[in-house]
Formats: structure tokens, sequence, C-alpha cells
């Protein structure tokens, strides 16, 4: 995947800021104004207070419920303080679960899709592997790593429409290349998913929708009547649902 500048620049700043504070006795704050833990203990406490912020808003974006300017502004703090959890221990499947979900539901899908396919990645190497909740959250960040990157998969067919009217040329090209591939990559993350957990409504719905948009119909319309079948109520199966043929 493409990576973003920015978020690559935002996320060496932080790692600085770290090794900083290590060589230091004074806290030190992140450019957000988050001060970065220095214990296991400053730690949990910024994760209880990520968590705090957060949750209920996932849960309630998770039921199909639109967000407030006020759960936006809660999103962004709790992005800031996953980030600095993420310096204190990168290895974590969590904190990168966590800032990747913010950024998701705020709509920037970059740094959504860096931060999810990480946390998805680091379920080898984080301490607490072994956990049952820590694979659990690896897998769905998988899922919403699937998510985020078809997202971005529109963005380059938006932008193929707009520079040629016809989706001719080279620069429409590129982005039709650059489309595919993340139709690839989408695909390939909700596959990891289900083959952890066949039976999930959520990940059948999100290996579909990939399918759908790299107009794989037949194979979308497997993955969503399985996923109907098993959850007919979810609002986003039921959502994806209308774009059976």
């Amino acid at each position: 995947m493409k990576l973003n500048k920015t978020a690559i620049g935002a996320g060496a700043a932080v790692a600085a800021l770290a090794v900083i504070m290590y060589l230091s006795d004074r806290p030190v704050e992140t450019r957000d104004g988050v001060i970065l833990p220095r214990t296991r203990t400053e730690y949990e406490k910024l994760n209880k207070e990520s968590s705090d912020l957060v949750l209920e808003i996932f849960a309630r974006a998770d039921n199909g419920q639109e967000l407030t300017d006020s759960d936006r502004q809660k999103l962004r703090d709790g992005a800031k303080k996953f980030e600095a959890m993420k310096a204190f221990e990168p290895r974590q499947v969590a904190a990168l679960f966590g800032s990747g979900k913010c950024y998701l539901l705020l709509g920037e899908y970059q740094l959504a899709a860096d931060r999810l396919a990480q946390s998805w990645e680091n379920r080898m190497v984080d301490p607490m592997k072994d956990m049952e909740a820590v694979r659990l959250t690896a897998i769905e960040a998988a899922v919403l790593a699937s998510e985020a990157t078809l997202q971005l998969a529109a963005e380059e067919v938006s932008t193929m429409n707009t520079n040629s009217a016809s989706g001719q040329g080279p620069e429409a090209e590129e982005s039709r290349k650059r489309a595919l591939t993340l139709y690839r990559r989408a695909y390939t993350l909700a596959d990891d998913a289900i083959k952890l957990v066949p039976n999930a409504p959520r990940y059948l719905a999100a290996r579909g929708q990939a399918s759908l948009a790299a107009g794989k119909k037949d194979d979308a319309k497997a993955d969503l009547t399985k996923a109907i079948q098993l959850d007919p109520n979810s609002p986003k199966v039921k959502e994806l649902a209308k774009l059976l043929p």
C-alpha cells in the first residue's frame, strides 16, 4: 500500500519525542499536546482516557447512527491519545486499532488504512498476542482496513474521472491501476479475516463489497447473500444488499 507522507512524518515526530522522553526526566508532549506515557501505569491511564472518549461512539457508529460534531471532536482527541500510546509500545494491536478506527470514522482514509493494516500485522508481535481479545481485535482491524482501502480506491476512481471525462489518458490510467491494486488489497484483508472467522456477517459483507467494487458480481452476491442469511438486521449488510444485481 502506498504510504502517506504526512502520516509517516507525524509518526516519525512522535517516535522522536518518545526517544527524547526516555533521555529526560521531564514530561514530553506531542505537538498535539498529549503527554507521552513513560511507564506502564501511565500507558494504562492513557488507554482508559482514550477508551472512555471513543468506545461508546464506536458502538453507535457500528449501529449506523450519525456522528455529531461533539463525537468527531472526541474521535480526534482519542486518536491523539492512541498515537501517544503507539509511541510507547508500537507492537501492540489495540492502540493502532483505536487510532485507525477513529481516523476511519473521521474520513481520514489513508491514516485509517495505514494504522489498521499495521494493527493486523502486529498480531504476531504483540506482547499479549496469545490473548483472545488481542486476536479478535487484530481480525477486526483487517476488516476495517479493507473498508478504508476501498474508500481510497473510490478516491482514485474519482481522480480518474476528474482527469478525463472519458476515463482515458495516462493520468486516468495510473489512477485506474492504483484503484485495481487497492481493490485487490481490500479483498485480501477481508479474506484473511474470513479464514479465521468464517461466518462473521460483517466480514463476509466486507469481502463482498470488495468483490462488487472490482466488478466480480457473482463473488459479491455469494458473500452478501450469506451475510444476509446470517444477520438480516445488520445495517451494513442491508446497505450493501441493495447494490446486488
